[in-house]
């Protein structure tokens, strides 16, 4: 069994990277209990030209439209998430969006309501919600906001779907996989459930991602089950 964490902090397109960066990225993956990091660059408008940096997942936080319908630009990355913060762009996400999760910033009072029909259609359309509870550990208040939207989502979701990731920096943001487990349980979520939020869920984020390149670069018809066992888990890396 492998566990993920999918959102580790590399670059946002406000700030460089650098070799003390590198480093700390080298000793996180060195000593992080995860066996699968995916590392996140963060955009808010039109990216550099040329991104060459070592990353794997792109967070789009504004222009969603523009942005998640570029293949050019999504084609770059292993994994597409999107952080939408008003009611407009959390529709847009779930029903048309190019993305493989949607994650919100739960350790703030949200400015979205939580619809039903909204979760129910992105769950069918194979979108992860990612509880992202680094952020969380900054403070009581933060982390009492992010118990209460962790756990609507929880409940809108029916404990489906959903992805613990730390979001950290650093080792010291990060948490093992049993303290992650036992905060699914905190929430409302079976230890199974919880489980599933760090091992197979994620799993299953990286095989959608991959299936979304590759529909989007061409046209064809083949077996859903022929096409997991094809270019499934096995052809992935496991560290991005």
């Amino acid at each position: 069994m492998e566990f993920h964490d999918l959102y580790l902090k590399w670059a946002t397109d406000k700030k460089a990277t650098g070799p003390s960066r590198q480093l700390k990225i080298n000793e996180l993956i060195s000593n992080s209990p995860y066996q699968v990091h995916a590392f996140n660059y963060s955009l808010h408008t039109k990216p550099y030209p040329s991104l060459e940096l070592p990353v794997s997942r792109l967070t789009v936080k504004n222009d969603f439209q523009t942005l998640l319908s570029s293949t050019e630009l999504l084609s770059q990355y292993d994994l597409v998430s999107a952080r939408p913060e008003s009611e407009s762009d959390f529709h847009y996400c779930c029903i048309h969006g190019e993305v493989d999760i949607i994650s919100l910033r739960l350790h703030e009072r949200l400015g979205i309501r939580i619809k039903l029909n909204l979760i129910q259609e992105a769950m069918r359309r194979g979108i992860m919600f990612e509880l992202c509870y680094s952020p969380a550990l900054k403070d009581m208040n933060a982390r009492r906001v992010f118990l209460a939207n962790a756990s609507n989502i929880i409940r809108a979701t029916r404990g489906k779907h959903i992805i613990f990731s730390s979001g950290a920096k650093d080792l010291f943001e990060q948490r093992s996989p049993e303290d992650v487990i036992n905060l699914g349980i905190v929430l409302g979520l079976s230890q199974k459930e919880a489980t599933k939020s760090i091992t197979e869920n994620p799993r299953t984020a990286l095989v959608h991602a991959k299936a979304r390149r590759v529909f989007k670069s061409t046209i064809q018809v083949v077996d859903k089950n022929s096409f997991v066992e094809k270019n499934g888990w096995e052809a992935l890396p496991s560290t991005f």
